[in-house]
């Protein structure tokens, strides 16, 4: 219960800062007009076709070849250093 009276204490300021945070906010002075719109046409949406799924996996073939090929290095260095 301890939590409840911390909030209770806290809940006076919370709603005199969502206050004013309202007020500032309703009171925004409109400094430029809205955009005219009306003679813009809407281009159309360009989707380009979709990739194969092997792709993919091909990207994760060259990923895990990348991870080995560092690995060895990484590994031929260190032996190096204890030799």
């Amino acid at each position: 219960m301890w939590w409840l009276l911390r909030f209770t204490r806290l809940l006076p300021g919370l709603v005199l800062l969502l206050l004013f945070i309202s007020v500032g906010t309703a009171l925004g002075v409109e400094r430029f007009p809205p955009p005219d719109f009306s003679g813009h046409a809407v281009p159309q949406l360009v989707v380009p076709n979709p990739q194969p799924r092997s792709t993919g996996w091909l990207d994760v073939a060259v990923l895990a070849g990348q991870f080995g090929g560092d690995r060895r290095v990484q590994f031929r260095v260190e032996f190096r250093e204890r030799g």
